[in-house]
Parts: C-alpha cells; sequence; structure tokens
C-alpha cells in the first residue's frame, strides 16, 4: 500500500508539474517561470497542507518529489520543442489527473494523522487545488478553482467525500473511486459544460 501511495504521489506532482510548464509556455515565459510554475504546481498544494496540519513538510525529506518535478517540467519542455505547440486540452487532462491524485492523497494523509473526515475533505481539496491556484496567480489569470466556466473545486469535493466514505471499507478502492469520480466530474465539465448555478448579481 505504501509504494501505491508512493508512485501515485510522483505521478500527480508529475501531472501537475507538466500543467504549470504548459501554462508558462502559453504565456510565453522564459525557462525560470517554467521551473516556478512546475515546482509550485507540483508541490504546492502539498506544502500548504503540511503547514497547516503541523507536521513535516513532505519534500523536505523526500527530495525525489523535487526531481518528480524537474522530471514534468522536462516532459514537456522537450515535447513543446519537438512539436512546437500543445493543445489546450493536454493542460486540462494533466491538471485534471493531478487534482484526482492530490485529492485522495490529501484525504488520505489527513485521516492517517488522525484528523476527522470533514478535515479531510479540505485538506484533499486544498491538496488538490492549492498548487493550481498558486500557479495561475503567478501565470496572473483567474484560478480554476474560483473560475465559474466549469466544475473544478466542486469534483474534489466531491472525490474527496467519496474517499472518507469509502476508506473504512478499503482504502485502495476508495483512492480508485475517489479518483476516478474527480477526473469523470472535471472532463465532464470540461466537454459537457457542467456548472454550478452562478452567484445572484448584486445591484
Amino acid at each position: 500500500m505504501n509504494e501505491f501511495i508512493f508512485l501515485l504521489d510522483l505521478l500527480g506532482i508529475i501531472a501537475f508539474a507538466a500543467s504549470g510548464a504548459l501554462v508558462a509556455g502559453k504565456h510565453n515565459m522564459d525557462l525560470f517561470g517554467g521551473l516556478v510554475l512546475a515546482f509550485v504546481t507540483g508541490i504546492g498544494g502539498g506544502t500548504m497542507r503540511d503547514a497547516i496540519l503541523g507536521v513535516p513538510v513532505f519534500w523536505l525529506a523526500q527530495p525525489h518529489y523535487l526531481w518528480a518535478c524537474l522530471a514534468g517540467f522536462l516532459i514537456v519542455y522537450g515535447a513543446v520543442w519537438k512539436f512546437q505547440s500543445a493543445p489546450k486540452a493536454t493542460i486540462n487532462f494533466l491538471d485534471a489527473v493531478g487534482l484526482g491524485v492530490f485529492t485522495v492523497l490529501g484525504a488520505q494523509k489527513t485521516l492517517a494523522l488522525g484528523h476527522n473526515e470533514a478535515v479531510a475533505i479540505i485538506m484533499g481539496m486544498l491538496t488538490g487545488c492549492g498548487g493550481g491556484m498558486i500557479r495561475d496567480v503567478l501565470a496572473n489569470q483567474v484560478p480554476m478553482v474560483l473560475s465559474r466556466k466549469r466544475l473544478y473545486a466542486t469534483a474534489s469535493l466531491a472525490g474527496g467525500l467519496a474517499f472518507v466514505v469509502l476508506a473504512s471499507l478499503s482504502q485502495s478502492i476508495a483512492m480508485a473511486i475517489g479518483f476516478l469520480i474527480v477526473l469523470i466530474i472535471r472532463i465532464g465539465a470540461l466537454f459537457r459544460d457542467w456548472r454550478l448555478p452562478f452567484f445572484p448579481v448584486l445591484k
């Protein structure tokens, strides 16, 4: 189980770091800007989670997470250098994968630390959305988590809820189902335009 979580963590970081690098390319940043967005997207949410929970920040003692961020950046840099383009759908898909992975991992770690289910759901959502939120702010664009265009944080909330409900039965199954719920809702939001009702306009 620990090896599975470790590999899932690396997958999420690579996917999120790659999405950060793609956003940097979209805004025509230099290599340093690309590295910054890749790293803050990859480890930003988990860093915020650990700081709030009062535990050692995960990547300080395990630098392989930083190498995973670098790998995500290099994969994107090599692909864009070769093909000279990257469709917007690629950013959204990688972001959806990272969102799903970090939602369930954030909730799982919170439960393992002895916190209750409500805290686990919130920390799962923060872990999933935090890195992308920092990325979007640094790129001077409206964070996806606050955008009214399509469901984002709601997908993370639903996946985290599914995980904590099923975690007592089987954590591996709960992770798989939670991840799939996030991915399905996020992809559905992108291709089917799923969204919540807008906040009433104040006059």
